[in-house]
């Protein structure tokens, strides 16, 4: 993922700087910075926050495909498999996503790979057998 490089440029093409972004969220600038210079795993809840403070959408922050199939997924995960998501290293997952976003992949497929992961997510805490 190279968030922190696509923030950083959204914030030059943008004209805001680090200062602003931070006031406009109510955090410190060397959080911001620190975000910016990749010294922090951000959660979706956070770049989610740094979007809405741009005013622009979450897959701005992804390349390629990639942001496109985000951007769906956002739309479409429910709020507790984001809480979720949130709540843990999301590595995997993004690997996951990666690996899939560079398929040939319709948004009824990406709805899918949601259901099965929150029906997983849900054995899980059922503490069933996957």
């Amino acid at each position: 993922m190279e968030f922190d490089t696509n923030l950083k440029k959204a914030l030059e093409e943008m004209g805001v700087t680090q200062r602003e972004l931070a006031n406009r969220m109510g955090k410190e600038e060397t959080y911001i910075s620190r975000i910016i210079n990749n010294r922090y795993n951000v959660s979706w809840r956070m770049i989610n926050d740094i979007a809405n403070a741009l005013d622009i959408s979450p897959a701005c922050f992804f390349t390629d495909n990639q942001g496109e199939l985000f951007k769906i997924l956002l739309n479409e995960l429910p709020e507790d498999l984001l809480e979720f998501l949130q709540s843990r290293k999301n590595q995997a997952w993004i690997a996951t996503m990666k690996d899939i976003s560079e398929m040939d992949i319709t948004p009824e497929q990406v709805k899918t790979v949601v259901q099965l992961w929150k029906d997983t997510i849900e054995k899980t805490r059922q503490n069933k057998p996957i």
